[in-house]
């Protein structure tokens, strides 16, 4: 996490169990930089420091102990560390401010979120300011990044957040659906949706890790650490764009973070020893849109609802963008068009069996035909779905 103000970077050290410190001024009279790296030591011994984030007022850094289930505190000024229990077995791994102040972790092992307010908080006490949040019994989760997009100022009239966080025990990002994300978000199922990736072609699950936001909080953009892939989510359409990691099958991708201009996705690879970027300038070199009028029912942003024995036809919309960038730059010979290939997929908590789909047809060749169009057929079949809502995506 790099502090602005004092050109300093701060980082978590679970080698040493120890908050890092890289001072990054130039002190020497001949402009050339001298770097110094300070460790400050954790009270718990092998606490597991996972997350890290600089407190609004920048007086203080907070952190998140995975294995030694508590949130901590640094004082910059006094290298103080002050820790506070969250629960046996809680796993407390990301954590983020609102713009009122609430500092959001997510917690791996009991599978909720925890809701902090900083100034109740007592040391090395449990509970005191500090609530928990949890999904619908029916559906369980294993947050891990978290992230939350909306208003910067707490004082803006009708400011709107909504809060992200990735679910590593699956295959999606979930996200609160806006409105005050202080009474609980997540209590309905309705309160709440979930971006669901594409299958992992090695693991069961994607596994979906840190998550990051642009400045502009237009996109967020997640690793896929069983599905080696960056990921990227349009906060306004809910459109997710998943990009393939050169390295694989699994190059084990969990952290990652924004350069201030956003045209950089960086992200270390641990499985093979490499740091990389994702080139975010370079655009996806045609476009899809799905046709909304399901038989005609001019339901363009309604949910599609099938009953048992029950079909329904979209069309997918492509048109080839002859003049997008991705076609004229150094890695377009990599880019194959001749065999875009349209496949349904889709999740829930209880999977998609029992819905089936044909899409005709199946393979296009962009480059012969740069406009073109796929049928595609939903079924149920009867006694083989389970009723729900299920979120399919088109690739």
């Amino acid at each position: 996490m790099y502090d602005n103000g004092r050109n300093v970077i701060w980082f978590t050290d679970a080698r040493t169990n120890s908050i890092g410190k890289l001072d990054a001024n130039n002190s020497s009279s001949n402009n050339t930089s001298s770097s110094k790296v300070e460790l400050i030591n954790i009270p718990t011994p092998k606490a597991g420091p996972m997350g890290i984030v600089m407190s609004p007022d920048r007086k203080t850094i907070w952190f998140a102990e995975i294995t030694g289930d508590k949130v901590a505190s640094l004082d910059i000024a006094s290298n103080k560390v002050t820790e506070y229990p969250t629960g046996e077995n809680t796993g407390p791994t990301f954590l983020t401010f609102d713009n009122k102040g609430i500092l959001w972790v997510t917690m791996s092992y009991s599978h909720n979120i925890l809701r902090i307010e900083p100034w109740a908080l007592v040391p090395n006490r449990t509970s005191f300011g500090m609530s928990y949040i949890m999904l619908p019994v029916h559906d369980t989760f294993s947050p891990f990044g978290i992230s939350i997009i909306g208003e910067s100022s707490a004082t803006s009239v009708g400011a709107k957040q909504r809060i992200f966080f990735s679910d590593h025990g699956s295959s999606r990002v979930v996200s609160s659906l806006g409105g005050d994300i202080n009474s609980n978000p997540f209590q309905q199922s309705s309160s709440y949706v979930s971006y669901w990736t594409s299958p992992s072609q090695v693991y069961p699950t994607t596994l979906p890790g840190q998550i990051a936001k642009d400045k502009m909080q237009r996109n967020i953009y997640f690793p896929e650490h069983g599905g080696n892939r960056i990921a990227k989510i349009n906060v306004e359409s809910g459109e997710m764009t998943e990009y393939d990691i050169p390295t694989g099958p699994l190059s084990t991708t969990i952290f990652i973070a924004l350069s201030d201009d956003g045209k950089k996705v960086w992200f270390t690879e641990w499985a093979s020893n490499k740091v990389s970027y994702l080139d975010t300038t370079i655009p996806i070199p045609f476009n899809m849109k799905i046709d909304g009028n399901y038989n005609n029912n001019n339901a363009s942003n309604s949910p599609i609802t099938l009953e048992a024995n029950e079909s329904k036809t979209l069309e997918a919309l492509l048109n080839l963008d002859k003049n997008a960038s991705a076609l004229t730059s150094p890695t377009a010979s990599v880019l194959s068009l001749s065999e875009v290939e349209i496949a349904v997929i889709g999740m829930s908590d209880s999977g998609l069996r029992g819905i089936t789909y044909t899409a005709t047809p199946q393979r296009i060749n962009m480059q012969q035909y740069p406009v073109n169009k796929s049928q595609i057929t939903l079924s149920v079949e009867e006694d083989q779905a389970r009723s729900g809502q299920y979120t399919a995506m088109i690739l």
